[in-house]
C-alpha cells in the first residue's frame, strides 16, 4: 500500500532504492511478451489510417487521423484541419465524462507505449479510448515509456504525435506549477518484474525499469496501480512481492482475479479491466479471403505437396512454445482426419527463443518425438496436409487469413487473454480453444467450442533454463479426445459453426468494443480517485 506517513517531510522523502534488473533478463522479458501478435499495436492504429490515406483522405490532419483510429467519428473529438483546435460533439451516454469534471489526482500511466509488444498495444488502446471518447482531460493524463525499449519504429506519425503530446516531459512544459504539484495515481502497465519494490537497491540503465520511476517518486505520496496478467494458476513468490507493494492491480479477467488471489494478493485490491477489439478492422463482410498457401515462404510440412483444393481449412496462430499445446494440435488433427477428406491445418507461427531453419523439418521432428502416433499413421506423405509459415505478414493481411479459413483452433495450456482467438471470433469463425484461463472471458458454448480440460499439470515450459517464470505453477492439459470430437463437429456441421461465429462477433460487439472498454476504464479511474483519497493521497 502507499505510505500513510503523517509527516509532510517524510512524504516528500522518496529514498526508496531502485531495482536491480540485469540487461539479459530485461531483454528476455521484452522478447517473451512480444507474442505472435506483437504486430497488434500497428494493426490497431495503422491499418485504419492507411485505409483512410488509400481512399483519398490524405488531407486530414495528423491529429484527426490519430483520434479517429479504428473507432469512427461518432461522438469523438474533432480537429480543425487548419487551426488544429479541438471541438467536442455531445457525449451521448449516461456516463459523466471526466473531461467535464477534471481529476483531483492525475493519471500517470507508465507502459511500453512505443514498444512492439502486447502490453504496448493494450496500453495504446486504453489511452486512445479515453482520449477519443472525451473521457479525460489532457492535463489529467501523463504518459511515460516504461516496461520496454521504444522500438516501434513503424508506429504511425499520428499515434506518435498523440503519445508525444501526452508524455510527461511535454506536459511539464505546458501545465501550471499547481497542476504539476498534484499527487498522481501511477499506473505501471507491464510485467511485475519491472515494478519497483522497496527491498531492491540499484538498477542499471535498463530500458523501462523500474516503475514507479525515480521522477514519479519525487512527487512524494503516490497511489500505485499495476496492470498485468499471467497464464497459469498462480504466481511465483517474487512476482507476488512486486504486486503486493502496489495499492491495487488491474487484470484482464476474473480468471486472473482468482489466480492472483490464490497466490496471496488480497482480492479486494484486484480489479478487472478487459481488452477491446475494433470490429471495423475485423469485418468479414468487407474482406476478401486469403490462405497461407498464397503467401511466400509457406511450406507443406506433411501431406501431398501438390494436393487438391481443400474442402475445409483449420487455421491456427501461435508462438511455437509448449504453452500453446502445438503437439496436442498436431496429434488431434493427424489422428482424426485422413488425407482423402481434404481437410487441412494451416499454421502461422514464429519460434520461441530458438532459430528454425526449416519449419517442415521442425514439424516432422515434433510429430515423431511428441505426438506418439500409431505406426499406421506415421507416413508423412500420406498424412492430411499441414501448411506452415513464419514469414512476415502485413497487419492488414491477418483478417484476410481468418476470412480464408473455415475454423480456428488451438489447444493452448493457458492464456492471459487470447488475442488471436478474439480476432478469429470477430471474423465470425467457429473457434475451438481451451476452456480455461483468460479465454473464458469470451469463449463459451454459445460463442464457440471450448475444449474440455483433462486436468491441471505442472507447467513445464520449453526454452532456456533461466526462463523459469512458470516454475511451481500449473496449467491446463486439454483433452485430445474432446479436441478431436470438436474438430470433427465443425467439419461435419458447418451451419452450426457459422451460427456460433455470428454469435461470437455479436458478443464481442456488446462487451468488448473500444467504446465499451473505454467506459469501463473511465469508471475504474473515477473509482480510483475515491480509493486514493481514502488512502490519504
Amino acid at each position: 500500500m502507499a505510505s500513510r506517513r503523517s509527516s509532510r517531510s517524510d512524504r516528500r522523502s522518496c529514498s526508496i532504492p531502485y531495482v536491480i534488473i540485469s540487461i539479459s533478463v530485461v531483454i528476455l522479458l521484452m522478447v517473451y511478451f512480444s507474442e505472435t501478435r506483437t504486430r497488434s499495436l500497428k494493426r490497431m492504429v495503422q491499418k485504419p489510417i492507411l485505409h483512410n490515406l488509400r481512399n483519398g483522405h490524405g488531407g486530414l490532419s495528423l491529429n484527426h487521423l490519430a483520434l479517429s483510429m479504428s473507432l469512427g467519428d461518432k461522438n469523438l473529438r474533432q480537429i480543425d484541419s487548419e487551426s488544429g483546435n479541438i471541438t467536442v460533439q455531445p457525449y451521448a451516454t449516461t456516463t459523466t465524462p471526466s473531461a467535464a469534471l477534471g481529476l483531483k489526482y492525475p493519471i500517470w500511466w507508465a507502459a511500453p507505449f512505443s514498444s512492439t509488444s502486447g502490453y504496448g498495444a493494450e496500453a495504446v488502446s486504453y489511452i486512445t479510448g479515453l482520449w477519443m471518447y472525451d473521457l479525460i482531460r489532457e492535463e489529467d493524463l501523463w504518459l511515460t515509456q516504461s516496461g520496454g525499449a521504444a522500438n516501434a519504429l513503424n508506429m504511425p506519425d499520428q499515434v506518435s504525435n498523440l503519445l508525444y503530446k501526452l508524455n510527461y516531459r511535454q506536459q511539464k512544459k505546458v501545465l501550471s506549477r499547481q497542476a504539476l504539484k498534484r499527487c498522481p495515481v501511477i499506473v505501471c502497465h507491464s510485467f511485475p518484474d519491472f515494478w519497483l519494490t522497496p527491498s531492491e537497491s540499484k538498477y542499471p540503465e535498463a530500458p523501462g525499469s523500474p516503475c514507479p520511476t525515480p521522477e514519479m517518486l519525487k512527487m512524494g505520496k503516490v497511489y500505485k496501480v499495476g496492470r498485468t496478467m499471467f497464464e497459469t494458476d498462480g504466481l511465483q513468490d517474487h512476482l507476488v512481492n512486486h504486486i503486493k507493494q502496489f495499492d491495487e492491480v488491474w487484470v484482464p479477467t476474473e480468471f486472473n482475479r482468482d489466480t492472483f488471489s490464490s497466490a496471496g494478493i488480497s482480492k479486494d485490491k484486484i480489479y478487472v479491466l478487459p481488452e477491446s477489439i475494433n470490429l471495423d478492422d475485423f469485418d468479414p463482410n468487407r474482406l476478401q479471403p486469403l490462405r497461407i498457401s498464397g503467401l511466400k515462404g509457406t511450406q507443406v510440412a506433411v501431406g501431398n505437396e501438390g494436393g487438391e483444393e481443400p474442402n475445409f481449412v483449420f487455421l491456427s496462430v501461435f508462438k511455437w512454445e509448449g504453452r500453446k499445446g502445438w503437439e496436442l494440435l498436431l496429434k488431434a488433427f493427424l489422428e482424426e482426419f485422413k488425407a482423402s477428406e481434404k481437410v487441412e491445418l494451416h499454421i502461422v507461427t514464429h519460434p520461441f527463443m530458438e532459430r528454425v531453419y526449416s519449419w517442415k523439418d521442425k514439424v516432422r521432428e515434433g510429430i515423431q518425438k511428441r505426438c506418439n502416433l500409431d505406426p499406421g499413421l506415421q507416413d508423412f506423405d500420406k498424412m492430411p496436409r499441414i501448411l506452415i509459415t513464419s514469414s512476415f505478414i502485413p497487419d492488414d493481411t491477418f483478417p484476410k487469413l481468418y476470412k480464408g479459413a473455415d475454423a480456428w483452433v488451438l489447444p493452448t495450456r493457458g492464456e492471459g487473454w487470447g488475442r488471436p482467438q478474439m480476432e478469429a471470433m470477430a471474423m465470425e469463425l467457429p473457434v475451438i480453444s481451451t476452456n480455461w484461463s483468460g479465454l473464458t472471458a469470451f469463449l463459451n458454448e454459445q460463442t464457440g467450442y471450448p475444449i474440455a480440460v483433462d486436468k491441471l499439470v505442472e507447467a513445464k515450459p520449453d526454452g532456456p533454463s533461466f526462463f523459469a517464470y512458470f516454475t511451481g505453477t500449473k496449467w491446463a492439459e486439454p483433452s485430445v479426445t474432446h479436441l478431436r470430437k470438436l474438430m470433427r463437429q465443425v467439419v461435419d456441421n458447418r451451419a452450426e459453426g457459422k451460427a456460433k461465429g455470428k454469435a461470437a462477433r455479436q458478443y464481442l460487439k456488446d462487451h468488448f468494443s473500444p467504446e465499451a472498454v473505454a467506459k469501463t476504464l473511465h469508471k475504474l479511474i473515477l473509482d480510483v480517485q475515491d480509493r486514493a483519497a481514502a488512502n490519504g493521497l
